[in-house]
């Protein structure tokens, strides 16, 4: 007599808002929750945000990676800015027909017009550190080349899922 199989759960997510420390924590908690209870389960996570912090969004990376998150993405709304990094950790990735992903340039908010010249050049040579940081890490997430990714960027402007399928960085439109 053969055991019946455990069924594989999926398990919708949503994370709507800005990508900072207490959705992130929120996030977590649920898959924590879920892989607790359903170690094999794939996590729906459904991505709507205007972005946020970076340095979350590859945390949240890092966490999917870590502890082996089987990740379903699914791009609603508006998915800009860093939210593109999160909706690219997906294993799948999908976006509903009116979704559109926003790519840009790191920027900094503020900057003083009192910086020295020495100041100035640090944040200027840190940030080019970090965009080449962003574009190396979109590239190994979308599985595309670096002109690819420096075209997105360098558009500054709205993609919408259609045009995203026929480059192939998401894998279907629901």
């Amino acid at each position: 007599m053969t055991k019946p199989k455990k069924k594989i759960r999926s398990h919708r997510i949503f994370w709507i808002g800005e990508v900072d420390e207490e959705h992130l924590a929120q996030i977590i908690s649920q898959i924590l929750e879920i892989k607790q209870e359903y170690p094999k389960a794939t996590i729906d996570l459904w991505v709507l945000t205007e972005g946020g912090s970076l340095s979350v969004a590859k945390a949240f990376i890092d966490f999917v990676r870590v502890h082996e998150i089987n990740l379903i993405t699914t791009g609603f709304g508006t998915v800009d800015s860093a939210g593109t990094m999160i909706f690219g950790a997906g294993k799948v990735r999908r976006a509903t027909q009116n979704c559109t992903l926003h790519f840009h340039e790191l920027y900094v908010e503020r900057c003083e017009e009192s910086l020295t010249a020495k100041k100035s050049k640090l944040i200027t040579d840190g940030l080019k550190r970090a965009q080449n940081d962003s574009v190396k890490l979109k590239m190994k997430l979308y599985q595309v080349s670096r002109k690819l990714i420096m075209k997105l960027i360098r558009s500054d402007r709205d993609w919408t899922a259609k045009q995203m399928l026929e480059m192939k960085m998401i894998h279907e439109i629901i």
